[in-house]
Order: structure tokens, then sequence, then C-alpha cells
């Protein structure tokens, strides 16, 4: 069976699902979505995708790993223009 979060049986995950995103597959998503206003990464981690996304992003995550990355818990987000983010798959199951 195949699903988003099936890699949650994965004995060797990561701690907290860190995974970064390489920031090349940032560019094919903004081939084709244009976005007006702020961007929120709110699983940022050491901000590698924030990076490579436009205009003013706010990044954040439960566990930052760079300084500039802001602590908080994804699920707690406000209201937001944009959110673009990889997801901490173990979390997928309570939202």
């Amino acid at each position: 069976m195949s699903n988003v979060n099936g890699h949650q049986l994965n004995p060797n995950r990561s701690l907290l699902d860190w995974y970064p995103t390489d920031p090349r597959w940032v560019a094919p998503l903004l081939q084709i979505v244009k976005f007006e206003g702020d961007i929120w990464e709110p699983c940022a981690g050491d901000g590698c995708m924030s990076d490579a996304l436009p205009g003013t992003v706010h990044s954040s995550d439960i566990e930052p790993r760079r300084d500039d990355v802001k602590r908080l818990n994804a699920l707690e987000l406000g209201a937001v223009h944009n959110v673009v983010t990889n997801p901490p798959y173990n979390a997928l199951k309570t939202l």
C-alpha cells in the first residue's frame, strides 16, 4: 500500500521528520504558480526552500536549523496569504 505518510513505519526516520527540500525543486512550482502577497514556509528547517522562493518569505520551524528561521509549530500557524512547505509527514495524520 502506498500513501503520503507511509514512511512512518521506517524505524530510521529522521528526527522530527527533517528532510530538507532541494531548492531546485522549487523552480517547477514557480513555473506554474504565481504568488501574490507574502509566503510562509512553516516547516523551513534550514531555510533552503525559503531561499528559493520569490518575494517576502517568512520561515519558521518547530526546530529551526538556522538563526533567521523563527521557532513555531506549523500546526499553530495563523492566517497567511500563501503557504509553501515540505510538511512533517508524521503530523499529516493530525491535520
